[in-house]
């Protein structure tokens, strides 16, 4: 059987083939790296939350560790479209196992994290309830009150109801980007001395520099360092 010969549109045909399997793959990749960083966010959060002196609901944050991780296999099980063997009945081996347990050994210090001594209003927008929710653990922890939101829209409604010091916002909402989020609230009266605060998935320094073109004060890549955060909220404070 003589192969076969291919002709320019032939080449051509297969050129545009390979070109949309890069695309495809490249948009996967994308897709499940802000999957697996949203999870993860919430997960090392709550680990980190667990480590803060005099914590009482540390049963509760145990279990939310847990139904974290669970979802997180699922939602990576959903895009690779493999079957469904990562959550099992509970007393099972959990599907942490199945990231590997590379420095799990490790004991770490606990965080020594002092309250605020300058009390804030703040805002957390966040679509992932793992984020949002771990976050407002610490922040409430160090003495803070906080507001939350899950989309830009109401997050623009809360942020002009109760005028927070401080906004910590992520960048990929699903009604619009928390860029366009920032922007608005720059535009309106009382918010010149607010502290914007991108919390995002997207790292490097194109991500950072729309950030800050934008309006925000920092880029903050997930998972946040909550001594970090705490420093740069009491610094923010100390400035008002």
């Amino acid at each position: 059987m003589e192969p076969r010969a291919y002709d320019a549109a032939d080449i051509q045909r297969l050129r545009e083939e390979l070109d949309r399997q890069r695309r495809f793959k490249r948009e996967f990749l994308a897709a499940l790296g802000h999957e697996l960083r949203n999870a993860l966010a919430a997960l090392k959060g709550t680990l980190s939350l667990m480590r803060l002196p005099g914590l009482k609901d540390q049963r509760g944050l145990q279990e939310a560790a847990e139904l974290q991780t669970d979802q997180m296999v699922l939602r990576v099980n959903e895009m690779l479209k493999a079957p469904d063997q990562a959550v099992r009945k509970r007393g099972e081996a959990r599907p942490a196992a199945a990231f590997g347990t590379v420095g799990l050994r490790t004991p770490r210090p606990r965080l020594r994290l002092a309250r605020a001594q300058r009390p804030m209003r703040i805002l957390v927008v966040d679509d992932h309830d793992g984020v949002s929710l771990t976050l407002t653990h610490f922040l409430q922890h160090i003495g803070h009150e906080v507001f939350i939101a899950r989309d830009g829209r109401s997050g623009i409604e809360l942020a002009l109801l109760h005028r927070p010091q401080a906004v910590l916002l992520d960048i990929g909402l699903p009604d619009m980007s928390g860029r366009e989020v920032v922007r608005r609230l720059r535009g309106e009266d009382g918010f010149k001395d607010c502290l914007f605060l991108a919390v995002s998935g997207g790292a490097g320094d194109d991500e950072e520099k729309l950030s800050l073109a934008a309006g925000f004060d920092q880029h903050l890549v997930k998972p946040v360092d909550f001594e970090k955060l705490a420093a740069q909220l009491q610094a923010h404070a100390a400035r008002l």
